[in-house]
């Protein structure tokens, strides 16, 4: 009987013990498994630090792009925006079309003729300056020439005629490329060539008796009225009295056959 019960009980010793150590397998199983969510955590830890890097790499990559920006200041730059680089300022696409200038004035001078356009500038066309450059303003101001031809015998010279009638004349010496402005000439019987006069109001029309400069100088006779000298101009009247008017005011090359002590042909009449 006593061995029985000692069986028994090393039976539900034996039992005892077995459960315990199944229940410290579970509890060491689920410490282990109890590890994973760690390693997770450092898994993303590391997916983490890989954003932080590519979110570096890509601020970096706008600090590169602007950078290259900054070096290329056209980059995405809209046509006619104005830029600013290092050293001077720029913009893209500013070619203009040449316009030309609306001249509203002229004024006479011994040495050419001075446009103004409607703001107050001014070009001066000078004996010296290109033919092509000179008529090319002249129409601006004027309109087409009513004449452009060569006088063989200008003087003895030949001389390059461009007429704009009931305006003014302008004298070129040379031909071609080489012809070069070197004077011009106003008639009274022009209707417009008043338009033309110089800083003291000095024009065709005007009477001797009007402009104190010459009213008290002896005239010269020559064959194509009386000619007097003022401001470094030739000024011809039709007589040598203080009410003639001023008939030929002209400067520089011209190809009036004037001889000096021969009566003029309005004497004649």
């Amino acid at each position: 009987m006593k061995q029985f019960i000692l069986l028994a009980l090393f039976a539900v010793l034996t039992g005892l013990s077995s459960c315990k150590d199944q229940d410290s397998s579970e509890t060491m199983e689920e410490s282990e498994l109890s590890v994973v969510p760690n390693t997770d955590s450092r898994s993303n830890d590391v997916t983490t630090y890989e954003i932080e890097e590519k979110s570096k790499t890509t601020s970096s990559s706008a600090v590169d792009s602007e950078e290259q920006t900054k070096s290329n200041p056209t980059t995405n730059v809209e046509a006619g925006k104005v830029i600013t680089s290092p050293d001077e300022t720029e913009k893209i696409n500013t070619a203009k079309p040449i316009v030309s200038k609306n001249y509203k004035a002229s004024v006479l001078s011994s040495d050419g003729i001075i446009l103004f356009d409607s703001s107050g500038r001014q070009d001066k066309l000078s004996f010296g300056q290109s033919a092509s450059g000179i008529i090319e303003k002249m129409t601006t101001y004027l309109g087409k020439p009513s004449s452009d031809a060569i006088e063989n015998n200008c003087n003895g010279a030949q001389v390059h005629i461009v007429k704009w009638n009931e305006y003014i004349s302008l004298n070129f010496k040379g031909t071609g490329t080489s012809s070069k402005l070197s004077g011009w000439n106003l008639q009274s019987r022009d209707k417009y060539a008043t338009q033309f006069k110089t800083t003291s109001g000095l024009t065709v029309g005007k009477k001797r008796s009007e402009i104190p400069a010459v009213s008290d100088v002896k005239p010269i006779k020559t064959s194509l009225g009386y000619l007097e000298k003022t401001e470094s101009l030739n000024a011809i009247f039709s007589t040598s009295e203080k009410d003639a008017v001023l008939t030929y005011l002209f400067a520089g090359v011209n190809c009036y056959a004037i001889e000096e002590g021969v009566t003029p042909e309005s004497d004649k009449n």
